[in-house]
């Protein structure tokens, strides 16, 4: 790799910020600390109420490679979009506004990917408190410095979260060329995963723990169930679909058996007897019986009895699990 080449090229880190006043100075800290030079920072201040947006603006001030836009609330996926549409580097990053990141983030993603010529490049993950000490996430697997195929990362999205989480990656820029982050949704990141990688021939994986994840109990993520939460069904039905259409049938029940864990774990938590949550229900199993159309020769007669139980009765199909749930239990 030409040193003095990958200095010249702009790279383009979106962070979205809503009220986090408390931690938005050490995650901006770390990013102007960067020794990548050739940055630019798109901090999306999504109608925050405490004192972000004038730490956003502080910042600005200080550091011509901060530019700050200020808009109406709209959520994560709102705030996103907004830095994509404004980017102008040829890569991208977003860093969440309560993470923060080593100082060769930008520089050592950068490279993974010239070196490699892969569309994208991902690094491991340190996982902590709000106060910074360790936190054991088992779904969060070390990476290693490796370059890996389509379908290899395809495969290890089914262990991995890191796989899927939209932060501690580094993207070219023309993945998200006709791509944006679904608005309103919960599991945004797990809706758009499928779409990135089917874009890329290979990635980069960078083993050092260069993105630092805070847990936060606060997070969207830890709200009580509701019908949002049916989006990671969506997600999981409409990544078995791209998996059909790249040819990767060997990985469409262990997808599948992911889809029905998450419909069990997700619906039976909320009220499924809601009209508007059965409507919903409904919907959903319209929804999956159409990505998986075609492809019940892949599955176990279990899955089967099960995918037609979620697409067609599905109140009833839960009324079923929870009886023979107690009966197990006896």
């Amino acid at each position: 790799m030409d040193d003095a080449k990958s200095d010249d090229v702009l790279v383009s880190v979106i962070v979205p910020v809503y009220n986090v006043a408390k931690y938005l100075g050490r995650c901006l800290d770390s990013l102007l600390a960067q020794t990548h030079g050739n940055c630019e920072f798109i901090v999306i201040d999504d109608g925050s109420t405490d004192e972000s947006a004038r730490i956003c603006d502080h910042y600005a001030a200080q550091d011509g490679r901060v530019r700050v836009v200020h808009k109406q609330n709209g959520g994560l996926s709102s705030a996103r979009n907004a830095g994509l549409d404004i980017a102008r580097g040829s890569y991208y990053a977003f860093v969440d506004s309560d993470d923060y990141v080593e100082s060769k983030y930008v520089e050592n993603m950068l490279r993974a990917i010239l070196e490699s010529e892969a569309e994208l490049a991902m690094c491991s993950v340190v996982c902590e408190d709000g106060e910074g000490h360790p936190v054991a996430l088992p779904f969060f697997v070390a990476l290693d410095d490796c370059v890996h195929r389509r379908y290899d990362c395809m495969a290890m999205s089914c262990d991995n979260t890191a796989m899927i989480v939209a932060w501690n990656k580094l993207y070219r820029a023309n993945l998200w060329s006709s791509l944006r982050f679904p608005e309103g949704e919960i599991h945004e990141d797990e809706l758009v995963f499928h779409h990135v990688l089917k874009q890329c021939k290979s990635v980069a994986f960078v083993s050092d723990g260069l993105y630092h994840y805070v847990s936060n109990d606060k997070s969207i993520m830890h709200a009580d169930y509701s019908s949002r939460n049916l989006s990671r069904i969506t997600a999981l039905s409409e990544r078995i679909a791209v998996l059909r259409d790249l040819g990767y049938d060997d990985l469409v029940s262990t997808v599948t058996d992911m889809l029905i864990d998450a419909y069990l774990v997700q619906v039976i938590r909320m009220n499924y007897r809601d009209a508007s949550t059965r409507r919903e229900l409904s919907s959903l199993g319209k929804r999956i019986s159409r990505d998986l159309g075609g492809a019940s020769s892949l599955l176990t007669l279990k899955q089967r009895m099960n995918l037609q139980g979620i697409s067609r009765c599905p109140v009833l199909y839960l009324d079923l699990r929870r009886c023979l749930n107690k009966l197990r239990k006896q």
